[in-house]
C-alpha cells in the first residue's frame, strides 16, 4: 500500500493531531491586544518567513495556517518575537495564515490574514550521481542480518514499504540502532534495477502527497520523544534522495493555549546546517 500524505497532515500526525486552533476563549479586559500589519514571504519551496508588529500583555503567539479547510496551529512563538519561519510546505502551494496572541487570562482577536505562495522547485544544475550498484531486496536484507550477526545482535533488519513510481522503501540497520532510531537505507527501482538511493537515521518515512511519485519528496521522522522530535525532507533527483528541510516537529500535550508559558523556541527549529538546496531532475 503506498503512503501518500501531505506535508501538513504529516506534522500534524507527527505531533498529536494538533486541534488547540479551534479553541476559544472569550476575551476579557486583560487579554491581549490582537496583532498587527502580519506579512510573509516564501523563502523557498518549502520555508514561509513571517512577520508582525508586537501586540500588548501577551505571553506568546500561535501561529495558525490554512491550506483552504479550517485554521490549525503550525507553531507557537516566545512573547515579544515579531518575526518567524514556518517549515514543511509543499511547493508551489498557496497558503494561508493568521496569528493569535494569548496570555494566563484570554486569546486575542486573530490578526488579519494574509495569502503566500511557495517558491516551485528552481532549477539546480546537478550532475549524475554515482549509482550504487544493482542488487535484490534479499540480498540487502542478508547482509543486514549477517552484519548483526556478527555484532551478537539479534534483532533482524525491518523493510518499510514507502511507495511511488520507483517502489521506495527503507531497510534498518540493527547495528545501528538506539532506542526507536535506527539507520535506514532507502532502496527503489532506478535505472532498471532495485538500487540504495541513500542512507539517513529516523522511524519512519512517507511520501509527500503533492510530488510527482517519479520524483518523489519524501519526509523521513526521527527523534525520540517529546521536543525531540524532527522531520527531514529529502527530494529524488539523478539517482540520489537530497536533503532539502530539516526541522523540529511541534509536539503539543493538550493543554489550552491559557495554561502554556514560553519558552517556545525549539518548535520548528531549523536543524540544517546549510542553506536549503532544491533539485531538478535531468
Amino acid at each position: 500500500m503506498r503512503r501518500r500524505r501531505s506535508l501538513a497532515a504529516i506534522a500534524l500526525l507527527a505531533s498529536s493531531a494538533i486541534a488547540a486552533a479551534t479553541e476559544t476563549v472569550a476575551p476579557t479586559e486583560a487579554s491581549p491586544s490582537a496583532p498587527t500589519h502580519l506579512t510573509a514571504r516564501a523563502l523557498s519551496p518549502f520555508q514561509i518567513r513571517l512577520e508582525w508588529q508586537d501586540a500588548a500583555d501577551e505571553n506568546g503567539y500561535e501561529i495558525q495556517t490554512s491550506s483552504g479547510g479550517d485554521f490549525v496551529r503550525v507553531k507557537l512563538v516566545d512573547r515579544d518575537v515579531t518575526a518567524s519561519v514556518v517549515h514543511g510546505r509543499e511547493p508551489d502551494t498557496e497558503v494561508r495564515f493568521r496569528i493569535r496572541a494569548f496570555n494566563s487570562t484570554g486569546i486575542s482577536a486573530p490578526s488579519t490574514e494574509v495569502r503566500v505562495r511557495t517558491l516551485p522547485l528552481a532549477e539546480s544544475p546537478r550532475q549524475e550521481a554515482v549509482l550504487s550498484p544493482c542488487t535484490t531486496r534479499e540480498a540487502a536484507l542478508a547482509y543486514h542480518t549477517k552484519m548483526a550477526a556478527e555484532e551478537g545482535i539479534t534483532r533482524l533488519p525491518e523493510v518499510q514499504l514507502i511507495g511511488g513510481d520507483l517502489g521506495l522503501e527503507t531497510i534498518s540497520d540493527p547495528g545501528s540502532c538506539g532506542q526507536a532510531i535506527c539507520g535506514r537505507e532507502y532502496y527503489g527501482q532506478y535505472r532498471g534495477c532495485y538500487r540504495l538511493l541513500g542512507r539517513f537515521d529516523g522511524w519512519g518515512a512517507a511520501i509527500v502527497a503533492s510530488a510527482p511519485s517519479s520524483t518523489p519528496l519524501v519526509v523521513n521522522f526521527s527523534g525520540t520523544g517529546a521536543m525531540e522530535s524532527s522531520a527531514l525532507l529529502l527530494q529524488f533527483a539523478n539517482g540520489t534522495l537530497v536533503e532539502v528541510d530539516y526541522y523540529q516537529l511541534c509536539e503539543d500535550d493538550g493543554r489550552p493555549l491559557i495554561k502554556l508559558t514560553p519558552p517556545f523556541s525549539d518548535c520548528h527549529r531549523d536543524l540544517r546546517e546549510g542553506p536549503v538546496q532544491t533539485i531538478t531532475p535531468k
